[in-house]
């Protein structure tokens, strides 16, 4: 999330809730047309652990969750990002991968992916119930 939102519910349940400003800005959920309602917003100092920032809290209406912005999260030491990719491969692995090239290029074992399991002639299949995730 590129802000920080509170919803009304939780904001009303703080001890001293913060006093309002008024909000000119519009905030998109991602992929959407509409605003969200915003009631105001408010500056706080936000604490976890042994880190402290000053930042700006967007009031919603309704209850439908707290969130936390990415630079917030990241300024608190909640995420860590790791920016580096290990292309190293050991021995035992590479080995493997030598071994078995055929599974790793083209389609892998299967040579034809749309073949059906045949059945005996005369023979009706069983019906197989379908799970509902």
């Amino acid at each position: 999330a590129s802000v920080n939102i509170i919803d009304t519910h939780t904001y009303n349940s703080l001890k001293r809730p913060p006093v309002l400003e008024p909000v000119q800005t519009k905030i998109f959920p991602y992929g959407s047309q509409t605003p969200l309602p915003i009631v105001g917003k408010f500056d706080c100092e936000v604490r976890y652990k042994d880190k402290q920032l000053s930042t700006t809290f967007f009031v919603l209406e309704g209850s439908g969750g707290c969130l936390l912005s990415y630079h917030m999260a990241l300024g608190l030491e909640l995420i860590h990002i790791v920016h580096t990719v290990d292309n190293q491969t050991d021995s035992e692995v590479q080995t493997l991968i030598d071994k078995n090239s055929y599974l790793f290029s083209g389609l892998g074992k299967r040579t034809n992916p749309f073949s059906f399991k045949e059945t005996k002639r005369g023979r009706t299949p069983v019906p197989r119930r379908v799970r509902h995730h």
